[in-house]
């Protein structure tokens, strides 16, 4: 009796191991931006219906198990009068707390155009540059960062050109810099009211939270969550958007953990 529950236990531990887990030792710090009111907009004239939203649901898959478990304290949530350029600027110094190991992440929901996303306060001058972020990055150790965005406009930041699935020529690279956009540089991001959300976060949240696991392995990988993105926007919106992604990363890299 003693050998067969010490080999039930065994068994069991081995069975743990081989489940997949994003790292252990692995943190993630995000800075989630969602403007749906803009301090110079008008419903219908400049305003959004569901990019603050965006950002709460954004925020809510990363504090679920598929996202990792991410500490409420290691999120800045920036949501309509409180995302001013200042304040976005200001919350991407949370990106230096980040250890080698760590993750880090810039999620944003609301106007963009080309190359720049517009914060709560827009107006000429004062805007959120590609570059800001980028700076934010370089000055943390993390060594996986991401930048989501969803505005319009936004693959005007990749000014490369596009093959067919990005991912499939960065799978040789060991740098994890990932870059995802909600649309090429000619299109409009739509927001669905059927979804009451933006098209790229409600899929991208739906993807991570396994839709997105095509081979059932409990592990939602870059290739698949994009390969996913890719094909149910260009449904939902009867392909009027087509979501972007490059950087330098492998495309077998785990974004999300889910269990069937």
């Amino acid at each position: 009796m003693m050998i067969h529950s010490f080999c039930l236990l065994l068994l069991s531990y081995v069975l743990l191991l081989q489940t997949p887990v994003l790292a252990a030792t692995q943190q993630t710090y995000a800075v989630i931006v969602g403007i749906s009111d803009y301090a110079l907009g008008q419903p219908g004239k400049g305003d959004l219906n569901f990019a603050d939203d965006d950002a709460r649901l954004f925020a809510n898959m990363l504090q679920s198990p598929a996202g990792g478990s991410v500490p409420a304290a290691n999120i800045m949530l920036l949501t309509e009068k409180q995302a001013t350029r200042a304040n976005i600027i200001k919350a991407m110094t949370l990106f230096r707390r980040a250890a080698k190991n760590d993750r880090i992440i810039f999620f944003f929901s609301g106007h963009g155009d080309q190359g720049v996303l517009f914060p709560y306060d827009a107006v000429p001058g004062v805007v959120v540059l590609h570059n800001d972020v980028k700076l934010a990055f370089r000055q943390s150790k993390a060594q996986t960062k991401l930048l989501l965005a969803d505005a319009c406009k936004s693959g005007s930041m990749y000014r490369s050109s596009l093959s067919k699935t990005p991912v499939a020529r960065a799978h040789t690279l060991n740098n994890n810099v990932i870059v995802m956009l909600s649309s090429r540089a000619n299109q409009f991001s739509q927001e669905l009211a059927q979804l009451k959300h933006g098209a790229f976060t409600y899929y991208l949240v739906l993807g991570a939270s396994g839709k997105a696991d095509a081979d059932h392995n409990q592990t939602v990988t870059m290739r698949e969550l994009y390969v996913y993105m890719r094909n149910t926007i260009q449904q939902a919106t009867y392909n009027q958007q087509t979501p972007v992604v490059f950087g330098r990363f492998s495309s077998d890299m785990p974004f999300a953990v889910v269990a069937h």
